[in-house]
C-alpha cells in the first residue's frame, strides 16, 4: 500500500510531501448481521458488520525521501465497520477502518498518526461442501 504524508514545515518551504510505501498483513475480526435468512437463499441479501482489524507491518520505506526500513509500530489496531450486498454467489462489500493506535514508533518519529482505510471488495463465494 502507499500512504501520502503531508507535513507542514517551518522556514522557507511551506510544506513537504513524502510517500510511505508499506507491505503489511491486515487481519480483520468482525461480526455481522444479515437482514434476511440466508437459509432461504434470497436473490439479494443486505448485511452489516463491525469489529476490529490488526495491521501487521512487514516492511516500509519513504519513497521520495530515500529512507529505507522506516520503523512503523509492531501492530496498529483499527475499528472496522461496513456493509455488504450478497447476490447469489456474488458479493459487494464496502468497509471503513478507523485507527485507534499510532502507526509509527514514537522513538523514530515525533508524530501521532492513525490510519484510515476505505475498502471496496467484489467477488464470488465458492462452496466446497454441503
Amino acid at each position: 500500500s502507499r500512504v501520502q504524508l503531508t507535513r507542514a514545515t517551518t522556514g522557507l518551504s511551506p510544506t513537504a510531501t513524502n510517500t510511505l510505501q508499506t507491505t503489511a498483513l491486515l487481519v480483520p475480526v468482525v461480526v455481522g448481521l444479515w437482514f434476511s435468512d440466508p437459509a432461504k437463499k434470497p436473490l439479494f441479501d443486505f448485511r452489516m458488520f463491525g469489529g476490529i482489524a490488526g495491521n501487521f507491518p512487514l516492511s516500509s520505506s519513504f519513497v521520495d525521501y530515500g529512507r529505507e526500513d522506516t520503523q512503523v509500530g509492531k501492530t496498529s489496531l483499527a475499528l472496522k465497520a461496513g456493509a455488504g450486498l450478497d447476490m447469489g454467489k456474488f458479493f459487494l462489500d464496502l468497509s471503513w477502518d478507523a485507527g485507534i493506535t499510532d502507526v509509527f514508533n514514537e522513538q523514530e518519529f515525533d508524530l501521532s498518526a492513525k490510519s484510515v482505510l476505505i475498502q471496496f471488495n467484489a467477488g464470488m463465494r465458492l462452496k466446497f461442501a454441503k
